[in-house]
């Protein structure tokens, strides 16, 4: 791994997602990422984080820089980064491809990229000409994706190399994949989709199938579907049969606004963030959330009037990571640093740069001043109970 980290999460597809902490040469169950109703959690505390698809595993650049971007990424406060353990490439394909792929027709295999990808822990298309499956020029339509997820000699395939990948000793730390807590999750595959109710059929089937004969290799990761997320009705409800299986452990989606026409203005994109919300507030209700805790980031801050609306209107109590969550619109606590106050720490910083001071030598300062914020119109609203301690602690009272 990095020189700096010891992993907590990768996110295989077959992805696997890596996620950053310390971890044990020999794990006990405790050091697993679990979920915990609607909450991920290691040991028993609550495991937060923000997470990137990671370039490190595909190229010969990639691979020769790996460390560097994992340094990076834990640079950047990312905890969890998602890679790719497949590639697929001709048996007779040239040499340069090695450094891309992890198969070599149906049989041959590339023990250097699995040895990378032990490193990094401490094309579908050459896939589905191997099952017999014939492929348009253009992309997979869903009558070929309905005879791919059906298709026994492609899922025979595609399992032979989950099994390796699960399997797998790590040549490096010398434990097994299936014992390592650096890994987060298992993820089935990149974006799988269906746009027939014959395909949808088969994608829910063999998703679940796939699931089960990754956990019956491996007990302690969580297992994701990968599936790409819906921008039609029709297509919600194919994802939706996906997440709701017993054998997927969490939900996950690919947002691409950017790529629906439909998303043309502002209004369309709250929209779209509005429904994906309603989904999420859906599914956490159904798991018997009480509530919602708002982690403080630019999605969050862009969109926070929505999400207070929301929440407002799902009666769920919102709390959020600043003084100000807890407002008119709708949050019921507020508990963070004071904005103004770190305003006025960046000033004196300023100040003493253009005095003369070396910006270089000045010390990172963390908020000093920390601020709790209760509406209690809200929480009557919500029917909810503030203790009195809790309010004579409150810095601001909304009443």
């Amino acid at each position: 791994m990095s020189r700096n980290l010891a992993a907590r999460g990768f996110t295989f597809a077959c992805c696997v997602v890596l996620a950053w902490a310390e971890v044990a040469s020999v794990a006990g169950a405790q050091d697993f990422v679990r979920r915990d109703g609607t909450s991920f959690v290691v040991g028993g505390e609550p495991f937060r984080f923000v997470g990137a698809n990671a370039a490190v595993m595909h190229g010969p650049v990639a691979r020769a820089h790996y460390l560097e971007t994992l340094d990076a990424v834990a640079a950047d406060g990312l905890r969890v980064v998602r890679i790719w353990a497949f590639g697929e490439t001709a048996a007779d394909a040239p040499p340069w491809q090695n450094d891309y792929a992890f198969r070599r027709g149906p049989q041959g295999y590339v023990e250097t990229s699995f040895e990378h990808l032990d490193r990094v822990l401490g094309g579908a298309r050459e896939h589905l000409r191997w099952c017999g499956v014939t492929l348009p020029d253009d992309d997979a339509d869903g009558a070929t994706l309905a005879d791919y997820w059906s298709n026994v000699a492609g899922r025979t395939l595609y399992w032979e190399h989950v099994a390796r990948v699960v399997g797998r000793t790590n040549t490096v730390s010398h434990v097994a994949y299936r014992d390592d807590p650096t890994i987060f999750a298992w993820e089935l595959i990149n974006e799988s989709a269906a746009n027939t109710t014959v395909a949808a059929d088969a994608l829910v089937a063999w998703t679940d199938a796939t699931a089960r004969f990754i956990r019956e290799r491996d007990a302690n990761h969580m297992i994701a579907a990968g599936h790409i997320g819906y921008r039609t009705s029709r297509q919600r409800e194919v994802w939706a049969r996906v997440q709701e299986l017993l054998s997927i452990d969490y939900s996950d989606a690919h947002g691409y606004p950017e790529e629906d026409p439909r998303v043309d203005s502002r209004r369309a994109l709250d929209r779209y963030v509005d429904d994906r919300l309603l989904v999420a507030l859906s599914r956490a209700q159904r798991e018997g959330a009480k509530g919602v805790l708002a982690i403080s980031s630019d999605f969050v801050m862009a969109h926070a009037g929505l999400l207070r609306q929301l929440m407002r209107q799902q009666r769920l109590p919102l709390m959020e990571s600043f003084p100000s969550g807890a407002g008119d619109a709708g949050g019921l606590v507020g508990y963070g640093p004071d904005l103004d106050g770190c305003d006025r720490q960046l000033v004196r910083l300023l100040l003493r740069v253009i005095d003369g001071a070396d910006p270089g030598s000045l010390p990172i300062e963390q908020p000093t001043q920390i601020r709790l914020s209760l509406n209690l119109r809200m929480a009557r609203e919500l029917g909810v109970a503030i203790p009195r301690p809790l309010q004579l602690r409150a810095d601001t009272l909304l009443e």
